[in-house]
C-alpha cells in the first residue's frame, strides 16, 4: 500500500485502511487499497466482498471537506 511512504507508517498497511492519516507534510490522506488488488483475488466471493469494501471506502473518501469520514482523523504514525 502506498500510504506507508508518504505517511511514514511503520505498521502493516492494511491496518490503516478506511482511516484518514496525515502525511509528513500534514496533509490529510484517506487510505484504501490499490484497485489492482481486486483483480488479483482468486475467489469470486472474495472479489465481491473486497469490491463492496472498496466502494464503501470511496464513499467515505468523498465526504465533504468540512465533515470527516467515519474513519475519523488518526494522527498516529
Amino acid at each position: 500500500m502506498a500510504a506507508a511512504s508518504p505517511a511514514s507508517h511503520k505498521g502493516p498497511p492494511h491496518a490503516l485502511r478506511g482511516r484518514i492519516i496525515k502525511t509528513r507534510e500534514g496533509a490529510p490522506l484517506f487510505v484504501t487499497l490499490y484497485p489492482s488488488f481486486l483483480l488479483r483475488l482468486p475467489a469470486e466471493d472474495a472479489k465481491a466482498r473486497e469490491n463492496a469494501r472498496f466502494v464503501a471506502d470511496l464513499g467515505e473518501a468523498k465526504a465533504p471537506a468540512g465533515r470527516p469520514p467515519a474513519g475519523a482523523l488518526d494522527t498516529r504514525s
